[in-house]
């Protein structure tokens, strides 16, 4: 199997089918910015009072609650895998 030559490049496609071809233990940090769901059909706040947009972008819609956190579980166990041993990592959540 050739070795991917992943040092300094972006990859740009389904983030499932491109972590499954990353090899296991590869990097030793991950930052990640996932989808946050944010389909808000009613107004939300934050604690300062400031509103949170809606997101209506197709890669931040899912079906319902369960597809949601079907495929984040799947995300971050990929994420797991690819990490070393003695890992990091640095999210927006």
């Amino acid at each position: 199997m050739k070795e991917l030559n992943l040092k300094n490049k972006i990859i740009n496609g389904d983030s499932l089918k491109e972590l499954k071809k990353i090899p296991k233990e590869t990097f030793d940090l991950i930052f990640a910015d996932p989808p946050y769901n944010l389909q808000l059909k009613n107004q939300l706040t934050r604690p300062d009072r400031s509103k949170v947009s809606a997101v209506n972008d197709e890669w931040d819609q899912f079906e319902n609650f369960k597809k949601y956190d079907e495929f984040i579980y799947s995300w971050l166990s990929e994420c797991k895998r690819i990490l070393k041993k003695k890992w990091s990592y640095l999210g927006n959540w």
